[in-house]
């Protein structure tokens, strides 16, 4: 289900993802 994409959303959602969770905590 769309790998390619998974694979470079990945890298910039990881960084998006935690910075989220940082700033909702």
């Amino acid at each position: 289900m769309g790998n390619e994409m998974m694979k470079g959303i990945t890298d910039k959602q990881m960084e998006m993802v935690a910075l989220y969770m940082s700033q909702m905590t």
